[in-house]
């Protein structure tokens, strides 16, 4: 059996699994924590892929958006749900997933204790106690440095400062997670209709050219130049050139 992303002989045609949306990490049964997520990039890309003919998997948090219906629909509300339903989408994809693309914002903590019912208001402040959520994309990184996974790995970096300053964290985030490509985009994009983007490729993958500046577009046109990116890089590795010149 070959190894997940390994697909031989499917022409261009990818099996991709997508991340979407916040996640919710409950406090107490009406109360929770949330990045300011919309879902949009996720859906839209989703849609992009779908339009294209690819298979896909979509793991999302609780955004209020309909997916497309030929997608395989996976709905979840907290970043462990969703760490454990994108493992369990990896191990029994039949295709194996091909590219694996992270656009969720996962809420970066959640809290130590989940109360029951909903506590009442009090007027002595509250003292919450945080725990790290795992991350899943640098667990996938980890995977693929161990040669456990094949799929290629697009992430998405929300920053804030100037251009150049998104485009370097963005920069060092591929480097730590072990990404094929990641989408650097500013804060101001979060819940907006349209995006300004930035790809940055893994060095080896860049053929002297690792950054590409998308200017201001739709959702949409944002989607499809990524999706565009991410299926070079598979088409590239699986003729076993993974080097790439700038998409149009």
């Amino acid at each position: 059996m070959g190894q997940l992303g390994d697909n031989p002989g499917r022409g261009n045609i990818a099996s991709i699994l997508v991340t979407a949306g916040p996640t919710h990490e409950y406090l107490d049964d009406v109360r929770y924590l949330a990045n300011g997520s919309s879902g949009r990039m996720g859906f839209a890309f989703t849609e992009a892929a779908v339009g294209e003919g690819h298979r896909v998997v979509l793991v999302a948090g609780p955004t209020g958006l309909v997916p497309p219906s030929a997608v395989d629909y996976r709905p979840v509300t907290s970043a462990l749900e969703m760490r454990d339903t994108v493992a369990e989408a990896l191990r029994e994809s039949v295709p194996p997933i091909d590219v694996v693309v992270m656009v969720a914002a996962v809420a970066d903590y959640r809290p130590a204790d989940r109360v029951v019912g909903k506590p009442a208001k009090s007027s002595s402040g509250l003292t919450l106690q945080l725990v790290p959520n795992p991350d899943i994309l640098l667990g996938l990184g980890d995977r693929k440095s161990a040669g456990e996974l094949g799929a290629v790995l697009v992430g998405f970096a929300l920053e804030s400062g100037d251009y150049d300053d998104i485009v370097a964290k963005g920069t060092r985030k591929l480097d730590r997670k072990g990404l094929d490509l990641i989408v650097v985009n500013h804060i101001s994009a979060m819940g907006a209709e349209d995006n300004e983007v930035t790809l940055v490729f893994k060095a080896n993958q860049a053929n002297g050219n690792p950054t590409q500046r998308l200017g201001r577009r739709n959702k949409k046109e944002v989607a499809q130049a990524i999706l565009a990116a991410a299926v070079q890089i598979l088409d590239d590795t699986r003729a076993g050139q993974p080097k790439r010149g700038r998409i149009s």
